[in-house]
């Protein structure tokens, strides 16, 4: 008699679980290495009831036997892994098949077909036996945790949340993953992927700042600072500066290296001083960087890259109030960069680049404190201001190549400029207030 069994194996990065499709009533009896109790629930059909394995127990050999009611030739196993490929199977598996459990004899020789999430283990040749062992060998399951997604709010109000450990650091993060949670402390564990210095997580070269914990430890030197709560220098050698690095931190003035190169999108989004979303209203956190942008601003940014640094996106929610300080030969290059130009105030000069606007069809926007002046190379209809969510918050009929808007009781932020000339003709320009 031959017996085909169908194996349903799933080994997740945390343990191994495993279950068998073959009736109940096909088994005597089920033992196991470890987690005994729960070994017959391989058998129960229900991939979320298996029989499992813990990480610290794969370190060591483990097994599980099993006795068929009817003795037969077994030939085949059909299984569905998940967080395994064929090579890592074959290497970690053993399959015995056999009459006298007290004498296994030799492995069974066997091949894998299928895919990675339906693999067929061939046996070179059918083999008679009572029993069936699964015997896995000592570390080669022990695979080590690997995290590849924090979705947003992950970890959103988690009071008692003071301190993280990392295994390796995701690829793909959301927006306000730690929002809310007092963490003030980094760790990683062995064979991580990033490293620790002083509380803050970094790349394994050390290159790129990947994250800032909320409410971060400070070393001893820094707490000398009456200010250390609010600042931080990031050290040279340092390249890039991860999305999101700060969001949510708790932190006002920043210290950019030399050495920087690349800052990505919301790295700079840190705790808002006011803790409300834009006309008072709930925030829909799954919209792009676009909002809560009035209250997540930095005080102070040092930059001292001669060079301005690629900024990706919005590093920065909003620099109308931001003191930016750069290397004096640098001042003209910042006030131009792509980014950068957005700083009102470097040097404790006034940026002529984040206070003019030409298009290039001759139309000039100057804003002189609440005075907003216009002026274009044809004939202007009429102009309309619009908050960034799409609000109507002004209108003027003009009819004239200039005006000069007052727009004192408008809030600070990004604003949507829209000119219509007397030809029907419209122009859209943003700036900031």
């Amino acid at each position: 008699m031959k017996n085909k069994l169908k194996w349903m194996m799933a080994v997740g990065m945390l343990s191994c679980s495993v279950a068998m499709a073959q009736q109940q009533s096909d088994i005597m009896s089920v033992s196991a290495s470890t987690n005994v109790e729960n070994a017959a629930l391989a058998f129960d059909k229900n991939m979320k009831t298996m029989w499992t394995l813990p990480s610290q127990a794969l370190k060591s050999g483990q097994w599980l036997m099993f006795t068929i009611q009817q003795p037969g030739d077994v030939y085949e196993l059909e299984l569905q892994m998940q967080g395994i490929n064929k090579k890592e199977l074959k290497d970690a598996l053993d399959i015995f098949v056999t009459y006298d459990p007290m004498n296994l004899g030799n492995p069974i020789s066997y091949q894998i077909l299928g895919n990675e999430k339906q693999m067929k283990v061939k046996f070179a040749a059918p083999k008679y036996g009572a029993h069936v062992k699964l015997d896995f060998k000592p570390s080669k399951l022990d695979k080590p945790f690997s995290l590849k997604e924090i979705r947003n709010n992950a970890f959103f109000k988690c009071f008692v949340l003071k301190a993280v450990t990392w295994s390796n650091f995701p690829s793909i993060v959301g927006r306000d993953i730690f929002y809310e949670s007092p963490i003030r402390e980094f760790y990683v564990s062995d064979g991580a992927d990033c490293v620790v210095v002083n509380n803050v997580l970094f790349s394994m070269d050390q290159k790129k700042l990947l994250r800032y914990p909320p409410r971060r430890e400070k070393s001893q030197e820094e707490s000398e600072n009456p200010t250390y709560f609010t600042e931080y220098v990031i050290p040279e050698g340092t390249e890039v500066i991860n999305r999101l690095a700060f969001d949510r931190v708790f932190l006002y003035s920043v210290t950019l290296p030399s050495t920087l190169k690349t800052v990505e999108e919301g790295a700079f989004w840190v705790e808002p001083r006011v803790p409300v979303g834009r006309n008072n209203q709930e925030t829909n956190r799954d919209n792009d960087f676009d909002w809560d942008l009035e209250y997540r601003d930095m005080d102070v940014v040092v930059c001292n890259a001669i060079v301005p640094p690629v900024l990706i996106g919005y590093p920065f929610a909003n620099t109308y109030w931001t003191r930016l300080y750069v290397p004096k030969e640098s001042f003209d290059a910042y006030c131009y960069a792509p980014g950068w130009m957005k700083f009102r105030d470097i040097n404790h000069k006034l940026n002529p680049a984040s206070v003019n606007d030409i298009s290039l069809s001759g139309l000039r926007v100057f804003l002189d404190g609440d005075n907003l002046n216009i002026t274009g190379m044809r004939k202007i209809s009429e102009v309309r201001l619009y908050a960034l969510n799409g609000i109507l918050l002004l209108e003027e009929i003009i009819n004239d190549n200039s005006c000069n808007l007052k727009i004192d009781n408008l809030s600070h932020g990004l604003l949507l400029l829209e000119v219509v000339y007397e030809d029907g003709t419209r122009e859209k320009i943003k700036f900031h207030k």
